[in-house]
């Protein structure tokens, strides 16, 4: 898909990355590698989002993209990339209000997870030790 999709052949990326995640979706759940599902919706919505409109029918190719988008990040929700994507689709004139509202919480509820997750993940104990080293202080 990734290699149809530099060459502009977004039809072939298209297609490559549905059939990718068909295939994916037929393994066991404990086979599922979910970083790399998530990354094969990011990138199709990002092939998506390349359309012109019409090819997107009945929905817009911008809102058939974050659709995808959010299911990238449903999967992976340290998905840089989804989230960075969701950023854009916030500014993008092309997505209607409704869906740059809808984007906009979304990013803002992932970006808070992602917060969470990454000081979870860091184990940020700064304030606990400054607030245990000054009750030592008293």
């Amino acid at each position: 898909g990734s290699a149809r999709h530099k060459v502009n052949d977004l039809q072939g990326a298209i297609k490559a990355y549905k059939e990718a995640i068909r295939i994916v979706a037929l393994l066991d759940e404990s086979q599922v590698d979910h970083q790399m599902l998530s990354m094969l919706h990011y990138l199709l919505g990002s092939a998506v989002s390349s359309q012109e409109d019409h090819k997107c029918r009945p929905t817009p190719c911008a809102q058939e993209a974050a659709r995808l988008v959010r299911r990238a990040l449903d999967i992976n929700h340290a998905n840089a990339e989804a989230v960075e994507a969701l950023a854009g689709m916030r500014t993008d004139e092309n997505v209607t209000e409704a869906a740059q509202a809808l984007a906009a919480e979304l990013y803002l509820d992932y970006e808070a997870e992602m917060e969470r997750v990454s000081l979870n993940g860091v184990q940020y104990r700064v304030p606990e030790l400054i607030r245990g080293a000054l009750e030592g202080v008293r």
